[in-house]
């Protein structure tokens, strides 16, 4: 090939890598254009703010998501658009997504402004979610109290054993957490924890003599594994269609407590007769709250009870109990 030629052809190379650098420089410089929705990052931002403004947290939180997925951000923003989240999660009552992005808030941005705020929504988050002793663990490590504990979520301390059997703390703390509360508060202190501790163990030695000897097969414990069985079912329907869809606001109670105030009467223990003291909503609110959640919470029942009977086409026969 004629010197010329190779001479034309190199330059035609370079022109052509020249280029391909400068449309990938564009490209990547370039300024992020919509995204879902034929919306950009900003205006995006700008109405999960106003949805989150107007009260509509399930909207707001899908928004910044979106926004997140669509944008370049430091760290520190991250940690803001994730706390953002979180909030809306948490007061739309979805409090296990609510945690997830407080976390991802804190590790985008262990130094953030907001630390101190994620940390006391963590634990307010678990304490309604019944995670009591996580709670407490929350707590306790942030102040630094139980630095010994810091690897507990991440497998937990083994603190017995049987045979290869390993019992963890996290384990124990989680048997305590599913406990009633009347029975979980007698726990609390150090003493009683270590009580409930040998308690477990013990439970455990005699479930495993249980399954050696055969009783998980025995009819009549099948029987009774398959009545709690459906007893926990039942539970979590309530759970989910009941009790999740009933949340009870300040107003709620000064609502309830005005149109029901006969019920928070003081009556006199020497002179019945005499008329009793009204109490005031501050005094009376716990009861208040008591009265209303169990009205809202029959009332749901019901409702879903019913649509369930016209759904699958119940029928009761009434007189075939006397038989």
């Amino acid at each position: 090939m004629a010197a010329n030629e190779k001479k034309y052809l190199m330059g035609i190379l370079a022109i052509l890598v020249l280029g391909f650098v400068g449309l990938g420089t564009l490209l990547w410089f370039r300024p992020l254009g919509p995204g879902k929705g034929g919306m950009n990052p900003d205006d995006r931002r700008e109405l999960a703010s106003r949805l989150l403004g107007v009260g509509l947290s399930e909207e707001a939180a899908d928004q910044y998501e979106m926004y997140l997925d669509g944008s370049r951000l430091g760290r520190e923003d991250r940690a803001k658009i994730s706390f953002s989240i979180g909030k809306a999660y948490q007061d739309q009552g979805n409090l296990s997504r609510a945690v997830s992005w407080y976390y991802r808030a804190e590790i985008s941005d262990p130094h953030s402004s907001l630390k101190s705020e994620i940390g006391s929504r963590v634990v307010e988050c678990l304490e309604k979610l019944g995670k009591y002793q996580s709670a407490r663990y929350a707590l306790n490590s942030r102040a630094g109290l139980e630095k010994q504990e810091a690897g507990e979520k991440k497998g937990g301390k083994v603190v017995a054993k049987i045979g290869d059997r390993e019992i963890t703390l996290g384990e124990l703390n989680e048997a305590l957490d599913k406990m009633p509360d009347w029975a979980r508060k007698d726990y609390d202190k150090p003493e009683k924890k270590a009580e409930f501790f040998k308690q477990y163990v013990a439970n455990e030695l005699m479930f495993e003599k249980a399954r050696k000897l055969g009783y998980e097969r025995d009819p009549e414990v099948q029987k009774q594994v398959d009545l709690f069985r459906k007893s926990l079912l039942v539970n979590r329907v309530l759970e989910g269609e009941v009790q999740n869809k009933v949340q009870v606001s300040d107003q709620d109670i000064e609502l309830y407590y005005r149109a029901n105030k006969e019920k928070y009467v003081e009556k006199d223990k020497k002179d019945e007769k005499k008329p009793g003291r009204q109490k005031s909503l501050e005094e009376a609110k716990e009861q208040v709250r008591q009265d209303y959640l169990r009205e809202k919470l029959n009332e749901k029942f019901n409702e879903l009870v019913q649509t369930m009977m016209a759904t699958e086409k119940v029928e009761f026969h009434p007189e075939a109990l006397g038989e």
